[in-house]
C-alpha cells in the first residue's frame, strides 16, 4: 500500500472516531425530548426522530408513578388545545401532525415542555431513490449509486433534526455505518431480504462464470 493510501485511511480513523462524539449525542437526544421531575411525578415526552410534514407521529408520555389500579385520563394542553389521553401499554399517546415549522408546547399538570420541529418535507422522500437511480443510469455502477442515495437520505434526516448543514454531512454520512446498518442488521425483515440478495447475486455470479448467462 502506497504512502498517500496509507495516509489516507489514517486521516479517516482518525476522523471517524472524532465523530463518534457528535454520534453519540445525536443518537441519545433525538427522541427523549422531555425529563423533569415535578414534585415526585417524572414525566418523559418521547416521539420519533424523523418527523415528515403532514405526516402524523404518535407522542408518547409517561409518568411515574402511575396509579396502578385506576390509570385515570390524563388531562394535557397541546398548543393551547385541551385532551384527554387514555392510559395504553404503560403509556399515554396521541397523534400530532406538523404541517409546517412550529413550536410545540405540551402542558402535563403543572409540567410545561416545549421545543421548535421542523418536519422534513414530504417531496424529499422522493430524492434519495431518484439520485440513486440518475447515479446508477449516468455511471453505470450500481453500489456507488446506493450508498450515495443512501447518504442523500441520511444526511436530510440529520440536517432537519436541528444541526448545521456541514454536521449534517459527516454525521448522516457516518450514521449509515453506526445506525442505519446496525439498525437493519438488528431487523429480522431487514436481514431476511439483504440474505435473500446476496444469494440471488451468488447464484446470478454464479451463472455468468459458468457461461450460462
Amino acid at each position: 500500500m502506497s504512502f498517500k493510501r496509507t495516509y489516507f485511511f489514517f486521516l479517516l480513523f482518525i476522523f471517524f472516531f472524532y465523530t463518534q462524539g457528535l454520534l453519540a449525542f445525536h443518537s441519545t437526544t433525538g427522541d427523549s425530548l422531555y425529563f423533569k421531575p415535578a414534585s415526585e411525578t417524572k414525566i418523559l415526552i418521547k416521539f420519533d426522530k424523523v418527523i415528515v410534514q403532514n405526516v402524523t407521529t404518535d407522542i408518547k408520555i409517561f409518568i411515574d408513578p402511575v396509579p396502578v389500579d385506576t390509570k385515570p385520563p390524563l388531562e394535557i394542553h397541546v398548543n393551547g388545545r385541551e385532551q384527554l389521553l387514555n392510559f395504553d401499554g404503560g403509556k399515554y399517546v396521541f397523534e400530532y401532525q406538523f404541517d409546517k415549522s412550529e413550536e410545540l408546547v405540551i402542558k402535563v399538570a403543572d409540567t410545561v415542555f416545549s421545543n421548535n420541529i421542523t418536519p422534513i418535507p414530504l417531496w424529499m422522500s422522493v430524492l434519495p431513490p431518484l439520485i440513486a437511480i440518475l447515479m446508477a443510469l449516468v455511471f453505470r455502477e450500481v453500489f456507488s449509486a446506493l450508498f450515495i442515495g443512501l447518504m442523500v437520505g441520511s444526511v436530510i434526516i440529520t440536517y432537519y433534526q436541528g444541526f448545521a448543514f456541514w454536521q449534517a454531512l459527516f454525521l448522516g454520512l457516518f450514521s449509515i455505518i453506526d445506525v442505519y446498518i446496525l439498525e437493519s442488521l438488528n431487523n429480522s425483515a431487514h436481514l431476511s431480504v439483504i440474505v435473500f440478495s446476496m444469494m440471488i447475486g451468488a447464484m446470478v455470479a454464479l451463472i455468468s462464470e459458468n457461461g450460462g448467462m
